[in-house]
């Protein structure tokens, strides 16, 4: 039977498929995510970029406050901004830079609270918004501080996770665990100190279509990130000695420049830190 021009069409599609197939299943065959290194190098396309360029991630979520025996509760509201860069070493390593801002709001609003009741106490406080980074270098399985001078008393421990695939998607965790002293003499209000140490564990993950991440004709690979805290009272919160922890669940999206973000963080932020929106 003669091939209409429509069969014909078809069959280079369908052929066009199973080539595109092929290509993807050897591009991932190449991309061995059970190797260290490999694993590594598709975290760090997931979490910023493997070209040392920056990335830009929105987030936004939820501050939980927990005492000791009781239930957790929601206080405010978190809305806040990223760079970062992952710059790699002749060693495989990654060195990597963060800069972000964020702000308290009022729960279930983008109101940004600088009063605050806490309901907890009863105590009226001034929640403190905050502008801070961080540098680390990124080891297969491993976050490491980088060169510093030693600090006594800290214990400081970083894991990157193995890489989980499910169906066409892939996830990478990382975990920090990090205990430092908090001397008395810091403070001057009883009530902002916690205690002789403090405690900041942070647990991120980041996923991405693997199609993405193997594709080597993309520099940027989209993602998306979901952020916990298990940390120490903030002192602004002025809980004393109450035995319990703090809890942020936030979520967020990577950006390619801080101009796709376009929402009204980008203004307040340019307002507030102009020098993290600097190219």
């Amino acid at each position: 039977m003669p091939l209409s021009r429509r069969h014909v069409l078809a069959g280079g599609a369908v052929t066009a498929a199973l080539v595109g197939a092929r290509s993807t299943a050897h591009a991932a065959t190449a991309w061995n995510f059970n190797d260290p290194q490999t694993a590594l190098d598709a975290y760090v396309r997931m979490r910023n970029r493997d070209d040392g360029k920056k990335s830009y991630t929105r987030y936004s979520g939820t501050f939980f406050a927990k005492v000791e025996g009781e239930t957790a509760v929601p206080i405010l509201g978190i809305e806040g901004m990223s760079w970062g860069t992952c710059k790699r070493q002749d060693d495989g390593t990654y060195v990597y830079s963060m800069q972000e801002a964020g702000y308290h709001t009022r729960l279930g609003t983008t109101e940004i609270v600088d009063e605050w009741d806490n309901p907890i106490t009863g105590a009226t406080v001034q929640p403190r918004h905050y502008r801070s980074g961080q540098t680390s270098v990124f080891a297969p399985g491993a976050v490491l501080r980088p060169n510093a001078p030693p600090v006594e008393g800290l214990e400081f421990k970083g894991v990157i996770s193995p890489i989980t695939v499910i169906g066409d998607t892939a996830w990478g965790s990382e975990d920090l665990y990090v205990k430092f002293p908090n001397p008395r003499e810091r403070y001057n209000d009883e009530q902002e100190w916690s205690g002789p140490f403090r405690v900041a564990n942070s647990l991120a993950t980041h996923s991405a279509l693997v199609a993405d991440i193997i594709n080597a004709d993309r520099d940027f690979v989209p993602s998306t990130m979901a952020y916990t805290t298990l940390n120490s009272w903030r002192p602004w919160m002025k809980m004393g000695q109450t035995p319990g922890i703090i809890s942020w669940r936030l979520k967020g999206r990577k950006f390619e420049s801080a101009d796709e973000i376009g929402d009204w963080l980008l203004d307040r932020v340019a307002n507030d830190h102009p020098d993290l929106l600097e190219a």
